[in-house]
């Protein structure tokens, strides 16, 4: 089992650009949504500063170039603690004043004025954030959901009807696996050691279980593959393979940057974390295959026997 986990981490790898392509696609989406909103806002806070007197010239050329310093100097080795600050409506507002008072002398006569508009901007811009934030997290998912398939056709194909149950089973397990585990965890609080191996050990159950309820019924007993053993098996199998898709991770950082290690590293943790999920299907329909097969050679050596007796 712990091999051919392995080998279906490494021949699902083909799908990698997969979750990457749909996640891109969703952050193209939104960044189409959000840089004419940041654009649109930034133009209209410069035309309305030029408007506050007639006196006032304020070039919105200068403001883009001041701003767009202002963003270069944070850390972008540090991705999630710059997309925070980026985010954060203090810093946009602190950057807006720093860049506004700064290329418009006697601006603090218009203080109250420039305050008022700044906001304003802010807010179209949070809602561009938004909306690109709903289209990269569309991508995200629907990139997970067409990979899913993919590793399901690839590891252990079913019928389309058996996908729907077997989808309705995991977000029916997943609830309740939840529900259990915060409980053993509210009622006993030093649990938290025992409640993780508990957590481990009924994850390969249900595992088994669904790929039993899948595959094997009426093929093989149930306790040739729903036993301690293969539990262990199964959990050491997804360990494995953690370290495996871990190791490719690091391997994509070294060789790039964050930001682009990033990517990939969301590509590999969906493929990984599939993989996990249906490695207990793919071990069940191989060794229900085998089974099905050596039944029906017993079966036809005894119809041979028979013949020759007769």
């Amino acid at each position: 089992m712990v091999w051919k986990g392995i080998k279906n981490f490494f021949i699902n790898l083909k799908y990698f650009f997969t979750p990457l392509g749909t996640f891109a696609l969703g952050m193209v989406l939104g960044l189409s949504v959000l840089l004419p909103v940041i654009g649109g806002a930034v133009q209209t806070l410069a035309t309305n500063i030029s408007e506050l007197s007639g006196n006032i010239s304020f070039d919105f050329e200068a403001l883009v170039e001041s701003l767009s310093d202002a963003v270069s100097r944070l850390d972008w080795n540090n991705l999630s603690a710059s997309v925070r600050t980026i985010l954060s409506r203090e810093w946009l507002s602190n950057t807006f004043n720093e860049c506004i008072y700064s290329l418009l002398p006697g601006a603090e006569e218009y203080a109250a004025q420039i305050a008022e508009e700044i906001n304003a901007a802010i807010s179209k811009m949070v809602n561009g954030f938004a909306g690109f934030a709903v289209f990269s997290a569309l991508g995200l998912i629907g990139g997970f959901f067409l990979t899913r398939y993919l590793v399901k056709k690839t590891i252990a194909g079913l019928p389309w009807w058996k996908n729907f149950l077997s989808a309705l089973y995991d977000l029916i397990i997943v609830f309740a696996f939840t529900y259990i585990i915060l409980w053993i965890k509210n009622v006993w609080s030093p649990s938290v050691i025992i409640t993780g191996v508990l957590s481990v050990i009924l994850f390969g159950f249900l595992t088994l279980l669904r790929a039993y309820l899948l595959y094997g019924r009426k093929k093989i007993k149930a306790g040739k593959v729903i036993n301690l053993k293969n539990i262990i098996v199964l959990v050491i199998t997804n360990v494995v393979i953690c370290l495996a898709a871990g190791a490719v991770m690091a391997l994509a950082y070294a060789l790039t940057n964050i930001i682009v290690g990033t990517f990939m590293a969301v590509s590999l943790v969906e493929i990984g974390v599939l993989v996990i999920a249906y490695n207990a299907d793919s071990y069940v329909k191989t060794k229900s295959d085998k089974e099905a097969v050596k039944a029906q050679e017993n079966q036809s050596s005894s119809g041979e026997n028979g013949a020759v007796s007769l």
